[in-house]
């Protein structure tokens, strides 16, 4: 399976609950709770929400993605 610019193997892929692009960013939400963000600068996986947002930098104000 292909997704974003690397190559998965099947057996580590769950079903996906969200996916989408902010900006020139990409995400996926898997039904595991597992989060992948791929950016310009690299590829960052999460293994929960909450490891998402405790790396979260305060920036200035701009709209906000929401993960549900």
């Amino acid at each position: 399976m292909r997704m974003f610019e690397r190559v998965y193997r099947q057996s580590a892929i769950t079903k996906v609950r969200a996916s989408g692009i902010v900006g020139e960013s990409q995400y996926v939400v898997f039904e595991d709770g597992a989060v992948v963000i791929e950016t310009p600068k690299g590829v960052h996986r999460f293994n929960n929400l909450l490891e998402l947002m405790s790396q979260a930098r305060p920036s200035s104000p701009r709209p906000s993605l929401r993960l549900v």
